[in-house]
């Protein structure tokens, strides 16, 4: 997978998240208090200043209900 791809494969991951978090009408302060991550550190992840981990991503799938499995299956090899 080229640079490029990974990015846009990164992209769609965080759309995701954030498309769900906004239709829930979670905000930032809520999500980090449910997935034990800092309000930074969503808003970081969510402008694509940072890159989540695998972890970071599983703790807000679980708390977003999201399943990371679908989410992976979205990403073009």
């Amino acid at each position: 997978m080229k640079k490029d791809e990974y990015e846009k494969s990164l992209d769609l991951i965080v759309d995701v998240l954030v498309k769900s978090r906004k239709e829930q009408g979670i905000s930032h302060e809520k999500l980090a208090a449910l997935s034990g991550l800092s309000r930074t550190a969503i808003s970081y992840i969510e402008s694509r200043k940072s890159t989540p981990s695998i972890v970071t991503c599983m703790k807000l799938c679980d708390v977003l209900g999201v399943k990371l499995s679908e989410l992976l299956r979205e990403v073009k090899h």
